[in-house]
């Protein structure tokens, strides 16, 4: 029997069906509506033709008719056996660490996490699912019926417990999970609030509630409180997902089950005997193959150029800035750029098959959208652009700057990403200061700490080079002077390199065939005596400008071009390693005759 026929057969049973990332816990569905209707047979085909190695979820509650408690331990499963010695006689799965009891289902029972039943014990209600045989765990054990009992009525103390917690749709707690402490210091509140507001969530909480128990906390333990309008925007941003869909401890992007992993102490000689896990990227060392990046910058300077030629390159892949890329499909979401000229800028290079373009889906974006969108996209994750950060979610006066508005919208990306396996790449705006990589952020700190990555682009003359800083949780990478056109994206080199080179370049324009002294060049050319002094070192040494007199005080050498030099002025693409490779081979050529 192949997996899609088990799968049907549980359809056949009653149960309705999602299908599960391989070795993993994460819907490779929007999964909504089949909490409402079971899926299709031919669904159902599609599902596991397209995915074949994939899991498969039961989506719990009245769909199905199941409540299920999941055990995520032997002891756990030891605690609740003995306090409702009834759950031997019911339906049962082994599961990767523990157990899962089915039950009939009551109405209106939601999902709970470890709060009401004690710490590794989850009950899966309305809006939840649990990951069902013959799957595998991502610890390499496949889920296994234990018995073929039919599903037995939740015993009575149990079933008190968990309708009481859920007839008015919050939990018995008032949805507070975990007790907050006495005091809540200043760089810890959005994050203590937006935690708390999740779990709150979690469990069914409306916005109305949420916000009373926010400003409860907030005025007796945040120190110093937050302004209202910030508490009301984590409130506002966290009560858009639906009951039993967020993940609690999820902020920055940590999910419950990663929380309550088994504690590993190692010694520093103990870790360095183990061997870390190789790092992927999408390109090769400045941007990871999934999570959330941002490309920052000053307006009409071409970031949205910049993004669409990375791309290119990734749709194709094909190298950008002289580093591998992974070839992966592409999608655009335009919110920044009029329709010709988006046409423009697509119609000045290649096509990629693999490259999609959604231009303004809805008048705001939504993470259910940016799902729909990724739901569409076939042969696995991604990269999605979305140009702009500002004009696609429209956060309303000083949202922006805030935790309580960007910010929280930044995790849920950096979450939606993470969970998804794909790259979200935020086009945003830089301050108007002089500032250069993550301190010209504008906005809330988090535009730094939630991205894996932030790319930073200036170039303030467009016919010059432009500068990208890459900066995040990667190696370092010096900053990188980078040719930018409609048609071409190409690395000149480092900063330091490409400033050499102008600088060159410039000194060379500046000289007279009467000679000048280095201060005379430096007055010529507006730079620094120094700077001067050591490019020309280089270029008398490269044979390409002549010295005169002693150099002594008094008698200051006058620097001159060699006459070869000026038939043919030096230009921004010569490579002086080539120019001194050459009079090296003339010089030996000479010492031969």
């Amino acid at each position: 029997m192949s997996f899609s026929e088990e799968v049907l057969d549980y359809v056949k049973g009653g149960y309705s069906v999602i299908p599960i990332s391989p070795k993993g816990k994460e819907p490779l569905v929007l999964w909504k509506e089949f909490q409402t209707r079971r899926p299709e047979e031919e669904e159902i085909k599609n599902w596991w033709k397209k995915w074949p190695d994939a899991n498969v979820g039961i989506v719990t509650g009245s769909i199905s008719g199941v409540v299920v408690i999941d055990c995520d331990s032997e002891e756990a499963v030891n605690r609740f056996v003995e306090d409702y010695p009834e759950a031997g006689d019911t339906l049962q799965v082994k599961t990767g660490k523990g157990r899962h009891f089915y039950f009939r289902s009551e109405p209106g029972i939601r999902n709970d996490v470890g709060s009401l039943l004690g710490s590794g014990i989850d009950i899966r209600g309305e809006g939840g699912f649990v990951v069902a045989p013959p799957s595998v765990h991502e610890n390499g054990t496949v889920y296994q019926w234990l018995n073929n009992y039919r599903p037995v009525p939740l015993p009575a103390k149990l079933k008190e417990i968990l309708v009481n917690q859920s007839k008015d749709g919050k939990p018995s707690n008032g949805g507070l999970a975990q007790p907050i402490g006495e005091k809540i210091p200043e760089h810890q509140r959005n994050t203590t609030l937006t935690s708390l507001a999740g779990s709150m969530r979690f469990r069914g909480t409306g916005e109305e509630a949420i916000l009373a128990a926010l400003l409860v906390e907030n005025s007796q333990k945040c120190d110093p409180p937050l302004e209202k309008g910030e508490v009301e925007g984590i409130a506002r941003s966290v009560a858009q997902y639906e009951p039993g869909q967020v993940p609690v401890n999820s902020f920055p992007h940590y999910r419950e089950q990663t929380v309550r992993n088994e504690l590993k102490i190692l010694t520093w000689g103990e870790f360095l005997s183990t061997t870390p896990e190789e790092r992927e990227y999408t390109i090769d060392g400045i941007l990871p193959v999934s999570g959330l990046a941002v490309l920052l910058g000053r307006g009409k300077q071409g970031k949205s150029t910049l993004a669409i030629q990375a791309c290119r390159a990734i749709a194709t892949g094909q190298d950008f800035l002289e580093r591998q890329t992974k070839k992966k499909r592409i999608v655009y979401v335009n919110y920044e750029m009029a329709e010709d000229y988006l046409h423009t800028l697509l119609g000045a290079g290649d096509s990629p098959e693999e490259a999609f373009i959604v231009n303004r889906p809805e008048p705001k974006l939504s993470l259910e959208t940016i799902e729909r969108i990724m739901a569409k996209v076939e042969d696995g994750p991604g990269v999605m652009v979305i140009d702009s950060f500002r004009g696609a979610f429209k956060l309303a006066g000083d949202a922006e700057n805030s935790a309580g508005g960007a910010g929280v919208i930044l995790r849920q990306l950096q979450e939606l990403a993470v969970g998804k396996g794909w790259l979200i790449l935020l086009i945003h705006h830089s301050n108007k200061g002089g500032k250069e990589g993550t301190d010209s952020v504008s906005g809330t700190s988090d535009w730094i700490a939630a991205p894996d990555v932030l790319w930073t682009w200036s170039r303030p003359k467009p016919e010059n080079s432009g500068t990208l800083f890459i900066e995040g949780r990667i190696p370092p990478v010096e900053p990188m002077a980078v040719r930018l056109t409609l048609e071409e994206c190409s690395y000149v080199g480092t900063v330091k390199e490409d400033q050499e080179q102008i600088d060159k370049e410039e000194i060379l324009a500046a000289l007279t065939d009467e000679g000048q002294t280095t201060k005379e060049i430096a007055e010529a050319t507006g730079k620094a005596s120094g700077t001067v002094g050591t490019r020309l070192k280089t270029l008398y040494e490269l044979g390409l400008i002549e010295r005169v007199g002693r150099g002594k005080k008094g008698k200051a050498f006058k620097y001159l071009l060699i006459h070869s030099a000026q038939d043919s002025p030096l230009s921004a693409e010569t490579n002086f390693g080539e120019l001194n490779q050459m009079q090296e081979g003339d010089q030996r050529q000479a010492t031969r005759h």
